[in-house]
């Protein structure tokens, strides 16, 4: 458990129901991240460190919305924590939660939200967007790998 940020010195929260801090986006109160350049067909994982912020459950959805297509949708549970304290800030229990998506289209809108009618309060650290390597390249290296691991051996 961390009584700071997870990453640096800042950290952002998100609360249902607020609207002086949130961006409304559909039925959610969120953030965006609006991606250019992605590789069509590659796979990219968007990971954030997050917390609730209040001592219920809480929910995390990561939304993906390609230029013109249709958008997908996944959410998480994170465990309510009865030691959050808004003036204390302390005894933040970080868990990584990650995102998976493959673009159609080389641009789009990420979204990391809560839900916004209820009281739901989360926050956020660390986000991170990584490229990664097709299921056919990874098996190849791990075969390149394991045969240059035996002529080492040898």
């Amino acid at each position: 458990e961390s009584s700071a940020a997870y990453d640096g010195n800042h950290y952002l929260y998100l609360s249902g129901k607020d609207v002086c801090f949130n961006l409304v986006y559909g039925d959610s109160w969120g953030t965006t991240a609006h991606l250019n350049g992605l590789v069509v067909g590659q796979t990219y994982q968007m990971c954030v460190w997050a917390a609730a912020a209040d001592s219920t459950d809480q929910t995390l959805r990561f939304e993906w919305t390609p230029n013109g297509g249709s958008t997908d949708l996944i959410s998480y549970t994170l465990a309510g924590n009865s030691a959050w304290s808004d003036t204390t800030l302390s005894a933040i229990p970080w868990q990584q939660y990650c995102y998976t998506f493959t673009p159609t289209t080389t641009d789009g809108v990420l979204t990391m939200s809560t839900n916004a009618t209820t009281s739901t309060s989360i926050v956020l650290d660390g986000a991170s967007l990584v490229a990664l390597p097709e299921p056919s390249s990874a098996l190849l290296i791990t075969v390149a790998c394991m045969i240059q691991l035996r002529r080492r051996r040898r």
